[in-house]
């Protein structure tokens, strides 16, 4: 074997002892005693060895004169023919012997393989990133290959050598040439994306543990290291954009045989190849490197407001890259792709984001659905997050954007339909709190025919002022609804959340009581279907039930003079508008029964 722990060299040393420490076998002879010396390379001991003469006669190892302590695989012996053998009682080494003659002043030097008897246990699984799963298979991740799990293995008997020999340097060894053990998954993962930052195909991650790995406990262990790997560091090129930038990888969990490894020190010891499937190169990363310092220049972002850089960045991405809808392959997914080739699909749009905008040092963050197969981004204003898509606004104008800074209460109204996986878990959700309104709320008027109204831009969270009631020859204003179908009325109380368009309701009475009428008897008109009625100004007073049950009725003129509204009068109807004078009857009646009122002159 090539390890540096793998040849043990029988060295004999000939010496000669002051006769005082020589036994008292020795003393008759004339012949001088020789010492033997069996050991390995770093001096440590053999304490399964045996030496015996040629009658048979086996004879033990010295001891220190000073402490008294067996010198393993010392002999002192006379020259002549011995034969030894090595017997590993815990069966950790092959078995060997040989024989061999000692005479003075003669060094002999005898080559033996110590051969570990090296059992293996392996598992292995592959990961693919949710987001993927349906595009990227199995089949795509290259296997780990024979020549990596030759060399984890390499690297256990390696260690299985060096414990067995001598247990107490087991912690040194961890740190020995490029075979590290690390006991903790923060160091293991710091060491994992060093390697996925260079972009290498293949890993070789050494852990250890102080229980041994199953299958499922094993797996759940290199998950929690791959994602402390590439969790959100706020640096541009880390985190998410490591994270959607691999497809997945596949690994073998090698371990070596408990009579080996988690004897001496209590801990189990695993070489992890990893095979990693990514979608550019180490080349491809350093060429995209200038092209994003050089948008930043040109974005010209320095002193500018987070609200700024964002709007600027959003719309550089909008404005320069358009969606791939004709390659093959993986390139597409990746800020290279929208960034260097212009032509990305989402997680290319969003990668880019989020690489400049941290790079601008605005928090941001990838979000993706596994159910509608899409990817989009947060980023921080203020303290609160907010949901944008650059891939569903690009190509359009800025004043056409729907999905920039987008509030909690709004995305899901979008085609979006729900925040993103990631705000399922109850730790993002926190770490990453969304504001409920649109960060600006567009407000359009829809007249319908009056004279034309502008619209306006208000912050989320801020509430509307009722604009003044337009005019519409013929007709009488009917209020402002949130709906073209004019099922709602505007709430000028609410906090605006989302963009909003406000549609002007215009009516003409489709009965008007004639003018002699002074009273409006008991269910007069209940169950009809008018949708606006006129009382008479002689009018005083409506009587029980005189409009209840009157599915269609939006509006109702009730003049100064009535002063009695029976208070079942509108049993039932929903949504009525009561116009009048102010302060009125009429105008008391609408506010306690929630009732929109409007002041005619």
């Amino acid at each position: 074997m090539s390890s540096r722990f793998s040849r043990a060299i029988i060295v004999l040393l000939c010496f000669i002892f002051c006769a005082a420490l020589a036994p008292a076998a020795f003393a008759e002879s004339e012949a001088t005693p020789v010492t033997l010396i069996f050991s390995c390379e770093d001096d440590s001991a053999l304490p399964g060895l045996q030496v015996f003469d040629e009658t048979g006669a086996e004879y033990a190892p010295m001891k220190d004169a000073a402490t008294g302590e067996i010198q393993y695989g010392c002999f002192l012996l006379l020259p002549g023919d011995y034969s030894y053998y090595f017997h590993d009682e815990a069966g950790r080494y092959e078995d060997f012997g040989d024989s061999i003659t000692i005479s003075q002043a003669i060094k002999h030097y005898i080559p033996i393989d110590l051969t570990p008897v090296v059992g293996f246990e392996s598992f292995s699984f592959t990961y693919i990133e949710p987001i993927y799963e349906g595009i990227i298979t199995d089949a795509d991740i290259p296997a780990v290959a024979p020549e990596q799990i030759a060399a984890a293995e390499d690297a256990l008997r390696e260690l299985a050598t060096v414990q067995t020999n001598n247990p107490k340097r087991l912690r040194a060894i961890q740190y020995w040439n490029e075979n590290i053990y690390y006991d903790n998954d923060e160091e293991a993962a710091l060491f994992l994306r060093s390697q996925i930052e260079a972009f290498q195909d293949t890993v070789m991650l050494g852990i250890c543990s102080d229980v041994k790995l199953t299958n499922s406990s094993g797996s759940q262990k290199i998950m929690n290291i791959w994602y402390t790997a590439i969790a959100h560091t706020g640096v541009p090129t880390e985190g998410d954009y490591l994270r959607y930038e691999y497809g997945g990888f596949k690994v073998n969990i090698e371990k070596i045989d408990d009579t080996y490894i988690g004897t001496e020190d209590g801990l189990y010891y695993y070489q992890v190849p990893f095979s990693l499937l990514h979608f550019t190169n180490a080349d491809q990363e350093a060429e995209l490197t200038p092209i994003v310092d050089s948008i930043l220049i040109q974005l010209d972002l320095d002193g500018k407001s987070d609200y700024q850089k964002i709007y600027a960045i959003y719309d550089y991405i909008c404005t320069n890259v358009t969606y791939d809808y004709d390659s093959s392959g993986n390139l597409k997914r990746t800020a290279y792709a929208a960034l260097v080739n212009h032509s990305a699909v989402c997680q290319g749009y969003s990668a880019a984001f989020y690489r400049l905008c941290l790079a601008s040092d605005v928090d941001t963050r990838m979000i993706t659905s596994k159910s509608l197969g899409h990817a989009w981004n947060i980023a921080a204003l203020n303290g609160l997050y907010y949901e944008l898509d650059t891939t569903w606004d690009a190509g359009y104008s800025p004043e056409k954007y729907r999905y920039l800074l987008i509030g909690s209460i709004g995305w899901p109204a979008t085609p979006h339909n729900e925040l993103g996986d990631e705000f399922t878990k109850s730790d993002f959700a926190a770490a990453y709190p969304l504001s409920p309104y649109n960060r600006y709320i567009k407000i359009r008027f829809e007249t319908n025919g009056a004279e034309a109204i502008e619209g306006l831009t208000m912050s989320g969270g801020e509430t509307l002022a009722q604009p003044d009631a337009p005019a519409k020859d013929g007709y009488w204003f009917g209020g402002w609804y949130s709906d073209s179908s004019f099922s709602s009325f505007y709430d000028f109380t609410a906090p605006l959340a989302v963009d909003l368009t406000l549609y002007a309701r215009w009516a003409s009475p489709d009965l008007i009581l004639p003018a002699a009428i002074t009273e409006i008897g008991e269910e007069a008109f209940r169950g009809d279907g008018f949708t606006f009625v006129k009382l008479p100004e002689a009018a005083v007073s409506i009587g029980p039930y005189a409009f209840a049950d009157c599915p269609k009725l939006a509006f109702i003129y009730i003049p100064a003079e009535t002063e009695a509204i029976d208070e079942t009068a509108f049993d039932s109807v929903q949504g009525l508008m009561i116009y009048g004078k102010a302060p009125s009857a009429a105008k008391t009646y609408a506010e306690k029964h929630g009732y929109l009122f409007s002041a005619v002159s």
